[in-house]
């Protein structure tokens, strides 16, 4: 008989309600300020993959020596710019309001067909004396990923600068490549809504034990709480929607940025196709399903000790996902 695997309840109280997301792409509140310029950028998770790079890191076992490392594939196309978000402080004295925002037109065949978005004002007419910060409000371009979808996303952009200085980049930048915001090596945090699992019960929810066998000799059910109770405690787990969630995962390395011919598995990644831009390999796993948005944040919370150094990647794992050699 095998060892039997006992492990306590999960399904954090920190996470509560268990609500699903309003939708696909997740919602940024907070952005670090330590670097000039866009703090984030948006790519389509494409599957995952690994990679031997050699281990530069100060106090490791295996420093000069070849390791594997599983990194996920995030391909970025480029970002466009097609507006600004304006802020004021508030009429009570603390944080601050979204004041007005300005709406540009952009050469997306996509964006005004599949949206409502359409341009108002112009970027000539602010007086960034006026406003306290500004935002930039972008778009991505699913369609030269080669997935199938075409309906861009439309997001806001955190920028560390002044409010004359983010409506000047907004006026001189219209498209952004990931290289010229992320670099190898840097950490990031991803923010991005996990894959929904449906309706499920306590036992995969929240992971409570049944009964042992033949006790009572009754159902094996899942107790939700104590006896005595005149109610259900909000805190005992119950049966519901799983999955669907807006999540963040902190200081998720960069390990290369590659260009799409470096990246083609043989067969295509399954689920997904070939990339056909850019590229993000970054070590371990990220929230989501294949084709999900990723919004990539420059890391809030960094570890001051660890090495944003880019190790040197020697191969990277391309064999075919199906079987076929």
């Amino acid at each position: 008989m095998g060892k039997k695997i006992n492990h306590s309840r999960h399904g954090s109280l920190q996470y509560w309600p268990r609500k699903r997301a309003a939708r696909q792409h997740a919602r940024v509140r907070s952005y670090t300020s330590d670097n000039e310029g866009l703090a984030a950028f948006a790519g389509f998770k494409a599957g995952m993959t690994h990679i031997q790079v050699v281990d530069n890191q100060k106090n490791s076992p295996t420093k000069g020596r070849e390791i594997n490392v599983p990194v996920t594939i995030i391909e970025c196309p480029p970002l466009r710019i097609i507006g600004v978000r304006l802020y004021k402080k508030n009429v009570k004295g603390y944080g601050e309001t979204a004041a007005t925002e300005v709406r540009l037109k952009s050469s997306s065949k996509h964006l005004e067909r599949t949206t409502s978005w359409q341009p108002t004002g112009s970027l000539d007419k602010l007086n960034a004396e006026d406003y306290t910060r500004a935002t930039l409000i972008v778009h991505t371009q699913p369609d030269l990923a080669g997935f199938g979808q075409k309906k861009p996303q439309i997001f806001e952009a955190g920028f560390n600068g002044s409010v004359a200085d983010t409506i000047a980049f907004a006026k001189e930048s219209e498209e952004i490549t990931v290289d010229k915001i992320l670099q190898a090596g840097s950490f990031v945090d991803a923010h991005a809504v996990t894959t929904g699992k449906g309706f499920a019960g306590v036992v995969k929810r929240f992971g409570v034990s049944l009964r042992s066998h033949k006790s009572e000799k009754s159902n094996r059910k899942a107790v939700i709480g104590p006896e005595g109770y005149g109610k259900v405690q909000y805190t005992a787990p119950q049966a519901g929607r799983m999955g669907y969630h807006l999540r963040t995962e902190y200081n998720k390395q960069i390990m290369a940025i590659v260009a799409p011919e470096e990246v083609q598995i043989k067969g295509g990644i399954v689920n997904f196709g070939q990339v056909k831009n850019t590229t993000l390999l970054v070590k371990g796993s990220i929230p989501g399903p294949k084709k999900r948005m990723i919004t990539l944040v420059k890391a809030t919370r960094q570890d001051p000790k660890a090495s944003t150094q880019a190790m040197e990647v020697t191969h990277i794992a391309t064999r075919s996902q199906q079987g076929n050699n």
